[in-house]
């Protein structure tokens, strides 16, 4: 397949989220073994990209100050390559260090999600280096009208503010609550604009209820390819 090909190729339809807190003692080999390890495996069984992020605190800014400090997110073509042989075998087959920082993680929330829409394409490749994290769940009666302002205002206004870069939703098949925006920006600098402060006071938001830790933001720390 030639490169056009391979660029129409999809990506994000499936997505891993590992949220979860560490020992000061480990924080930079935690890291490492991230890029060393568990990154080139997954890339090579066919995920799009890997990526390591550090929470950034600030709750003036709305943010959540109880967030887990670290979050891993891999993406993937579909959700099937969360599901198949390739992934399971390397699950099952876990290496002594693997193993031994699977031990060590702390409070952790895993999260396998499908694409609630066709990821945008657009803006920089791979994970954003600024990711903002609302996770909750909203009652049955509620969806129809925040679907509603979620498509024809919200999404729109978003792409508006500074730094954007893309909006992506999805829908927890393994992990709660079940519903999980992931904003990507290039700078923080859409934290004080007036259209991120406006939209994110919207009374559309009040049916959501939000988890312990959220929303939040997070710095990528490293990332592969």
């Amino acid at each position: 397949m030639d490169g056009t090909g391979a660029a129409l190729q999809p990506r994000g339809l499936g997505l891993l989220a590992i949220f979860c807190d560490l020992e000061a003692r480990w924080h930079g080999e935690f890291r490492e073994w991230l890029v060393e390890e568990m990154f080139p495996a997954r890339l090579e069984i066919g995920f799009c990209c890997c990526a390591s992020y550090g929470l950034v605190p600030g709750e003036e800014e709305g943010l959540s100050s109880s967030a887990p400090p670290f979050l891993t997110l891999y993406e993937t073509p579909s959700l099937a390559d969360l599901y198949g042989e390739p992934y399971a075998a390397l699950r099952r087959n876990r290496g002594e260090r693997d193993r031994a920082f699977h031990q060590r993680m702390m409070g952790v929330e895993r999260y396998t999600l499908a694409a609630a829409c066709l990821p945008p394409a657009g803006g920089e490749g791979g994970l954003g280096p600024l990711v903002f994290v609302d996770r909750f769940d909203i009652r049955p009666a509620d969806m129809d009208g925040f679907n509603v302002w979620y498509e024809a205002e919200y999404a729109p206004w978003c792409a508006m503010t500074p730094g954007f870069l893309r909006l992506r939703r999805y829908l927890a098949m393994e992990g709660a609550p079940r519903h999980f925006l992931l904003h990507e920006f290039a700078s923080e600098a859409f934290l004080g604009h007036k259209l991120w402060r406006a939209i994110r006071h919207e009374e559309r938001w009040a049916p959501c209820a939000m988890t312990h830790g959220s929303p939040a933001l997070y710095r990528r720390a490293a990332q592969l390819p």
